[in-house]
């Protein structure tokens, strides 16, 4: 899930308990959230103008933020393939 204090929360969904400690890097809402297709990779558009791509399984940010647009970022998606990032 993704909040309005710029973090993000993976729950297991069978108890609702988070599954980390929250992860921060963004510095407005987030407002979008898609994992790759080989579930290994989070991404996070932002209300802060920037993408982040984030290692589920440790959860770390993976790189610098993707600086893309003038405005928020919604929606992100991965390609079929997961090689790209994209977004509108």
């Amino acid at each position: 899930s993704g909040s309005s204090d710029g973090t993000i929360r993976l729950w297991i969904g069978e108890t609702g308990a988070p599954l980390s400690e929250p992860m921060r890097s963004h510095s407005d809402s987030v407002c979008s959230l898609v994992f790759s297709p080989d579930g290994k990779i989070l991404a996070s558009g932002s209300d802060d103008q920037t993408i982040r791509l984030w290692d589920v399984g440790t959860p770390a940010p993976l790189g610098k933020p993707l600086a893309c647009c003038i405005d928020r970022v919604n929606p992100v998606a991965f390609s079929a393939d997961g090689t790209m990032v994209l977004w509108a």
